[in-house]
Protein backbone atom coordinates (compact mmCIF):
# COMPACT_ATOMS: atom_id res chain seq x y z
CA UNK A 1 0.00 0.00 0.00
CA UNK A 2 2.76 2.16 0.46
CA UNK A 3 3.97 1.76 -2.70
CA UNK A 4 0.87 2.97 -4.22
CA UNK A 5 0.91 5.92 -2.65
CA UNK A 6 3.95 7.40 -2.78
CA UNK A 7 3.34 6.46 -6.64
CA UNK A 8 -0.37 8.38 -6.92
CA UNK A 9 1.61 12.01 -6.58
CA UNK A 10 1.84 11.61 -10.46
CA UNK A 11 -1.25 10.43 -11.56
CA UNK A 12 -2.25 12.58 -14.49
CA UNK A 13 -4.77 12.14 -17.64
CA UNK A 14 -1.56 10.63 -19.27
CA UNK A 15 -1.30 7.77 -16.55
CA UNK A 16 -4.45 6.13 -17.09
CA UNK A 17 -3.39 2.38 -16.27
CA UNK A 18 -3.32 3.65 -13.15
CA UNK A 19 -6.81 2.68 -11.98
CA UNK A 20 -5.72 -0.92 -10.81
CA UNK A 21 -4.85 -1.88 -7.37
CA UNK A 22 -1.48 -2.95 -8.18
CA UNK A 23 1.10 -0.21 -8.97
CA UNK A 24 3.00 -3.03 -10.37
CA UNK A 25 0.85 -3.16 -13.47
CA UNK A 26 0.86 0.42 -14.15
CA UNK A 27 2.32 2.05 -17.12
CA UNK A 28 5.90 3.35 -16.17
CA UNK A 29 6.26 1.44 -13.18
CA UNK A 30 8.12 -2.27 -12.91
CA UNK A 31 8.35 -4.47 -9.82
CA UNK A 32 10.66 -7.58 -8.98
CA UNK A 33 9.26 -11.01 -8.45
CA UNK A 34 9.15 -9.77 -4.86
CA UNK A 35 6.41 -6.52 -5.58
CA UNK A 36 9.10 -3.93 -4.96
CA UNK A 37 9.27 -0.90 -7.23
CA UNK A 38 12.79 -1.00 -8.91
CA UNK A 39 11.73 1.17 -11.70
CA UNK A 40 9.58 4.27 -12.43
CA UNK A 41 10.12 5.59 -15.43
CA UNK A 42 7.71 8.97 -16.13
CA UNK A 43 10.06 10.53 -18.72
CA UNK A 44 7.66 12.27 -21.15
CA UNK A 45 6.63 10.61 -24.46
CA UNK A 46 6.66 13.66 -26.32
CA UNK A 47 9.35 15.90 -24.95
CA UNK A 48 9.17 17.96 -28.33
CA UNK A 49 6.30 19.32 -27.28
CA UNK A 50 7.17 20.73 -24.55
CA UNK A 51 10.11 24.13 -24.37
CA UNK A 52 11.34 26.72 -22.30
CA UNK A 53 11.39 30.51 -24.30
CA UNK A 54 14.25 32.95 -23.69
CA UNK A 55 12.67 34.23 -20.35
CA UNK A 56 12.61 30.31 -19.18
CA UNK A 57 8.99 30.53 -19.55
CA UNK A 58 7.39 26.95 -20.53
CA UNK A 59 6.32 27.24 -24.32
CA UNK A 60 4.14 24.55 -25.98
CA UNK A 61 4.26 23.60 -29.73
CA UNK A 62 0.85 21.17 -29.13
CA UNK A 63 -2.33 22.50 -27.46
CA UNK A 64 -2.15 18.64 -26.35
CA UNK A 65 1.26 19.28 -23.99
CA UNK A 66 -0.53 19.04 -20.99
CA UNK A 67 -1.53 15.66 -21.47
CA UNK A 68 2.23 14.45 -21.39
CA UNK A 69 4.17 16.59 -19.34
CA UNK A 70 4.27 15.97 -15.48
CA UNK A 71 3.33 19.77 -13.61
CA UNK A 72 3.46 20.69 -10.30
CA UNK A 73 5.45 19.58 -7.33
CA UNK A 74 6.67 16.34 -6.84
CA UNK A 75 5.82 14.39 -3.33
CA UNK A 76 8.71 12.94 -1.54
CA UNK A 77 7.16 10.05 -1.06
CA UNK A 78 8.01 9.15 -4.05
CA UNK A 79 11.38 8.99 -2.23
CA UNK A 80 10.44 6.41 0.10
CA UNK A 81 10.52 3.58 -2.67
CA UNK A 82 14.16 2.76 -1.35
CA UNK A 83 14.37 -0.20 -3.62
CA UNK A 84 14.52 2.01 -7.17
CA UNK A 85 16.91 1.53 -9.31
CA UNK A 86 15.56 3.29 -12.31
CA UNK A 87 14.07 7.13 -12.18
CA UNK A 88 13.92 8.78 -14.78
CA UNK A 89 11.22 12.15 -14.85
CA UNK A 90 13.01 13.18 -17.64
CA UNK A 91 10.81 16.29 -19.69
CA UNK A 92 8.50 17.51 -17.58
CA UNK A 93 7.26 20.65 -15.91
CA UNK A 94 8.63 20.42 -12.24
CA UNK A 95 9.18 24.24 -12.39
CA UNK A 96 7.40 24.84 -9.25
CA UNK A 97 9.13 22.02 -7.44
CA UNK A 98 12.37 21.82 -5.65
CA UNK A 99 13.84 18.34 -6.44
CA UNK A 100 13.26 17.26 -2.24
CA UNK A 101 16.28 16.05 -0.07
CA UNK A 102 14.88 12.50 -0.35
CA UNK A 103 16.56 11.57 -3.61
CA UNK A 104 20.04 11.27 -1.70
CA UNK A 105 17.61 8.05 0.19
CA UNK A 106 17.42 5.93 -2.71
CA UNK A 107 20.86 4.37 -2.72
CA UNK A 108 20.25 1.35 -4.80
CA UNK A 109 19.97 3.80 -7.65
CA UNK A 110 21.85 2.90 -10.75
CA UNK A 111 19.90 4.93 -13.36
CA UNK A 112 18.57 8.25 -12.89
CA UNK A 113 17.62 11.07 -15.92
CA UNK A 114 15.71 14.45 -14.28
CA UNK A 115 17.39 16.14 -17.54
CA UNK A 116 14.81 18.82 -18.90
CA UNK A 117 12.36 18.64 -16.03
CA UNK A 118 12.47 22.05 -15.56
CA UNK A 119 13.47 21.88 -11.30
CA UNK A 120 13.65 24.85 -9.47
CA UNK A 121 16.74 24.41 -7.84
CA UNK A 122 19.92 22.52 -8.95
CA UNK A 123 20.53 18.81 -8.46
CA UNK A 124 24.25 19.34 -7.41
CA UNK A 125 23.60 19.43 -3.50
CA UNK A 126 21.53 15.93 -3.73
CA UNK A 127 23.89 14.41 -5.84
CA UNK A 128 27.02 15.42 -3.61
CA UNK A 129 24.69 13.77 -0.80
CA UNK A 130 24.10 11.03 -2.34
CA UNK A 131 27.55 10.20 -3.63
CA UNK A 132 28.72 10.47 -0.13
CA UNK A 133 25.89 7.61 1.16
CA UNK A 134 26.88 4.98 -1.73
CA UNK A 135 30.32 5.61 -1.42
Amino acid sequence: MKRRVALMSFKSCRLSSWQVENCCNWEGIKCSSSGRVVVVNLRNPNPDELMINVNKEVVSNSNNTSNFSLKGTISPLLFTLNHMQHLDLSFNNFMLSKLPAGISDLTKLTYLNLSNAMFQDSITTHLKSYISKVS
